[in-house]
């Protein structure tokens, strides 16, 4: 399952870089649908695929489905023993940050972008 995973992946990416979206949109739900298959739920693997469905819907204007799919990521760190961390957080903040932004509220984003930031790496501006 890995393999074909990290196959169907690779070929995703490919087809992204080429502007293929359609075909890559497929092999990436063939790749989750095989991780569920297997009840695989979380960790990176998992997550990476589910990011990377998500970025394409976004970049496409899709946002309903990008919010499905980075939510779904958040699910599955808190499955994986991540809810409540940092990271879990962070990326919470960072996506609802870009959305924002895509929704043309550029003072919700800077909130949210800024939030994350200060979370990880202390404030951005003043002490």
């Amino acid at each position: 399952m890995r393999v074909s995973v990290t196959c169907l992946v690779a070929r995703a990416t490919r087809a992204t870089n080429a502007g293929q979206w359609d075909q890559a949109i497929l092999m990436l739900m063939e790749a989750h649908a095989l991780q569920v298959a297997a009840g695989v739920q979380a960790g990176l693997a998992y997550t990476s695929v589910l990011n990377d469905l998500g970025g394409i819907y976004f970049n496409q204007g899709r946002f309903l489905e990008a919010i499905e799919c980075f939510a779904e990521v958040g699910a599955a760190f808190d499955r994986g023993g991540r809810g409540g961390t940092v990271g879990r957080f962070n990326h919470s903040r960072e996506c609802r940050g870009q959305l924002w932004s895509a929704w043309a509220s550029p003072q919700a984003a800077l909130i949210e972008l800024e939030g994350a930031h200060f979370l990880t790496r202390g404030p951005r501006f003043g002490g």
